[in-house]
């Protein structure tokens, strides 16, 4: 009862209270996908060298190929 003597807008808490969430989940989400597109980035160049290194071996294998005729 002390609180409705005061006036305290318990609509006015939950709302900034709702707010506040938001903001943090929206920062927690930010930050994630931050991370996954570091992830994402870290992933393609692994990709790149795997690629660049099946090249090379695909180079070798014709170069001995060529030598064993």
């Amino acid at each position: 009862m002390a609180f409705a003597r005061e006036d305290i807008n318990f609509e006015n808490i939950k709302r900034e209270s709702d707010i506040e969430m938001l903001v943090k989940n929206m920062v927690q989400t930010n930050n994630m996908i931050a991370h996954l597109k570091d992830e994402q980035f870290e992933m393609r160049n692994e990709i790149k060298m795997r690629d660049e290194i099946i090249s090379k071996l695909q180079d070798d294998i014709r170069l001995l190929e060529k030598e064993k005729r």
